[in-house]
């Protein structure tokens, strides 16, 4: 079963949940918490840097040419792969330093067991990353899609504007995937009505497009009239659009691909008789 099932339900992010919708890969996951301790740093020690790829490359050629074992190794590819990038992490590569540590209290580390990406709190807030202003995207969005709607996100609360803009692009690459012709918006989500969706779904977006004036504007462009409600309904629409017609889709194909093979032949048998026997 997928998350965009109507059975799924979206836990949003808490302190001290064992599982939520990960506010990095979106997925509904077990999580496992940590305490943060720190440890100052001392006027001979090395100041505050992220490491260059250039560092991680001599670390590792150093570290494999001195070492075989093979979870230190996994550690170091772990290492070298993601501290040059500027992301928090969790470090198993380098042994804990316990001496002359300090607990940093109410703040803490969500580690998601899907992704194992990091999310940073400080007492029941969520400080990295930025908070989404929007609703976990479909999880069938095509790649392109799925990432537009994440920058939609990000930026939603910040810029409602550019997020409904972001939006519109959206659904106007869904139409076109669907093979509508490029359009005003509101004329291509008619012709996805036609084949088939929910027609409120057009006058929800007409409720949107008559508060502004995005029929004389391009999908992706900035309308001056857009605010947080037109972005969350936006959000919306893109979700709803892409249910119909990719996770449905999705699903039917893989009901589909568990049937044996006489249940096929007989679906292929009955297709292939004339409508009028």
């Amino acid at each position: 079963m997928t998350e965009n099932h109507p059975s799924f339900r979206y836990e949003p992010p808490g302190l001290g949940k064992s599982g939520f919708n990960c506010s990095r890969c979106g997925s509904k996951s077990a999580q496992s918490w940590f305490l943060l301790r720190v440890k100052r740093i001392l006027r001979d020690d090395p100041a505050p840097q992220v490491p260059s790829v250039e560092s991680m490359v001599n670390l590792n050629a150093i570290f494999r040419s001195r070492h075989n074992e093979p979870k230190k190794i996994a550690a170091l590819d772990e290492y070298v792969e993601i501290a040059p990038k500027g992301e928090a992490f969790i470090n198993n590569f380098y042994a804990p330093e316990s001496q002359h540590c300090s607990r940093l209290d109410n703040c803490w580390v969500s580690s998601c067991y899907s992704c194992r990406q990091v999310t940073i709190w400080v007492g029941e807030t969520i400080v990295w990353p930025p908070p989404a202003g929007g609703p976990p995207p479909n999880n069938d969005l095509p790649d392109d899609i799925k990432s537009i709607y994440n920058e939609a996100s990000r930026v939603k609360n910040v810029s409602p504007r550019s997020a409904s803009a972001l939006l519109r692009l959206c659904i106007e690459k869904l139409c076109l995937a669907e093979g509508c012709k490029k359009d005003k918006l509101n004329n291509m989500i008619g012709k996805l009505v036609e084949k088939g969706l929910d027609p409120t779904i057009q006058q929800a977006y007409d409720i949107v497009r008559l508060k502004g004036n995005t029929a004389i504007h391009p999908a992706g462009e900035i309308e001056l009239s857009d605010t947080a409600d037109t972005a969350e309904k936006l959000f919306s629409i893109v979700n709803i659009i892409a249910n119909h017609f990719v996770s449905n889709k999705k699903l039917i194909a893989e009901l589909y691909d568990n049937l044996s093979p006489g249940e096929k032949k007989q679906i292929e048998n009955r297709d292939s008789k004339p409508q009028n026997q």
